[in-house]
């Protein structure tokens, strides 16, 4: 059993993932780009932030064994499996 079952945490998870499925891409894009016209970020914040980011994605690939050379087919894996499931329903 899933330790999450029946968690207010693992519903808003589940909202969460199927958020791109309500939003279009071009819908999506726009809320941001106007977002960003707002309120610009500054490039020395997206470097931090993407420095960081990378820093994490490198400790989460370690943690998990994950190669470089990996990456690639991992992704195909996945879109395959999300293929197969969006077909079931």
């Amino acid at each position: 059993m899933d330790f999450l079952e029946g968690c207010e945490c693992k519903r808003l998870h589940q909202d969460w993932l199927e958020l791109p499925n309500r939003l279009n891409e071009s819908a999506f894009t726009g809320l941001v780009k106007a977002e960003e016209r707002e309120k610009p970020t500054p490039p020395e914040e997206l470097l931090t932030e993407s420095k960081r980011l990378a820093r994490y994605g490198a400790t989460q690939a370690k943690k998990l064994g994950i190669k470089a050379g990996d990456v690639i087919r991992l992704i195909n894996e996945y879109r395959q499996e999300e293929h197969r499931q969006s077909r079931r329903s």
